[in-house]
């Protein structure tokens, strides 16, 4: 079994803001971590703008402020399964389209927190109990008051893995960072800077 962390691939990829001052965007970075759970009929979209647009467009987006994956149609067609599973499908429209954003609800308490390596507040190395780690294909954990997403191989067919079906698929815009695995147990994560 793996566990790996979902990661966005600003450097190569479009990635989506809040358009708007500070008055009208931060109310929004308020909602969007999803620390409440399901938003339901009282989500209202914020408008978004692409930053860079001369970078490749994702097929899965990052929505800087979110916690969750925004999906374009195609992308949709291929892990709407997933997303009804694990989540909520939240319009966002984008131009001419509307984009799906996925507030991930499935979050498990399945981290071995004496076992898990802490550097300057934040966890450098992941430590799991296998028998906790949900077969739900992406899900979060409330010891990082659930800002990650994560998600495993070895749990289920690989027909219900997300990084199987995401890279089968040829879906662009993520990366998965292996925090974990029951050979070698949790992997030292680098600092991003």
């Amino acid at each position: 079994m793996r566990v790996f962390n979902i990661n966005f691939d600003v450097t190569h990829y479009q990635a989506l803001l809040v358009d708007g001052d500070d008055e009208f965007t931060f109310p929004y970075l308020d909602v969007m971590d999803f620390q409440a759970g399901r938003v339901g009929d009282s989500w209202k979209p914020p408008p978004v703008y692409v930053d860079q647009p001369r970078l490749k467009r994702p097929d899965i987006f990052h929505l800087v402020g979110a916690i969750g994956l925004v999906f374009t149609p195609p992308a949709l067609s291929v892990l709407e399964r997933f997303a009804l599973w694990v989540g909520e499908l939240l319009p966002l429209p984008f131009g001419e389209e509307v984009f799906q954003l996925l507030n991930v609800l499935q979050v498990y308490d399945c981290l071995d927190t004496e076992r898990t390596i802490f550097s300057g507040g934040a966890a450098r190395v992941l430590e799991f109990k296998p028998h906790r780690v949900p077969e739900a294909p992406v899900f979060r954990i409330p010891q990082n008051q659930s800002a990650q997403l994560f998600c495993h191989e070895g749990v289920a067919e690989p027909f219900w893995e997300f990084t199987s079906v995401v890279e089968n698929a040829g879906l662009e815009g993520l990366t998965f960072e292996e925090v974990w695995n029951d050979r070698d147990g949790g992997i030292e994560r680098k600092p991003r800077w």
